[in-house]
């Protein structure tokens, strides 16, 4: 017998009463989940949070090779080089986009490139430099700018 599944709502990140999507995490969809699309490069899977909002990502743009995420992030986050490790984290990762501060203390930022290394970014933001302190991070699917290269604004 068939599944009816006109009454599942749309899990969105951050939604944990929804069920998971397939292949949004350790123990949803092991095939998936172990897939080398979505391993980060130290061969480890990225946060759950991090992986939902990077299939958000590719399943509502129009390239699903590549993803655009925005992150906020707040916290001891300016004079800290949170930027500067930023830049050098998303160039490690060979992402496009750009990092800047703003006026309330929080630092900015957009990552555009392959859904596994934007993953590694946003998991990384949550963690930052050593000497950032990290309270929290909005995360939002953007639009892409298509941009090449990574800069700080």
């Amino acid at each position: 017998m068939a599944k009816d599944t006109r009454s599942e709502k749309l899990r969105l990140p951050g939604d944990a009463a929804s069920p998971r999507a397939p292949g949004a995490g350790p123990g949803s969809h092991p095939e998936r989940a172990s897939s080398a699309v979505f391993r980060l490069s130290n061969g480890s899977l990225p946060s759950p949070a991090a992986l939902d909002w990077v299939i958000l990502a590719v399943v509502m743009g129009d390239q699903p090779e590549l993803a655009c995420i925005h992150v906020v992030v707040h916290g001891r986050v300016q004079g800290v080089g949170f930027r500067a490790s930023t830049e050098a984290e998303a160039r490690r990762l060979e992402l496009a986009g750009w990092v800047r501060n703003r006026a309330d203390g929080a630092v900015e930022a957009r990552f555009e490139g392959p859904p596994a290394r934007v993953a590694e970014a946003v998991d990384w933001c949550h963690r930052g430099p050593s000497w950032a302190r990290v309270e929290r991070v909005e995360t939002r699917v953007a639009q892409s700018e298509a941009r090449s290269g990574f800069t700080i604004r």
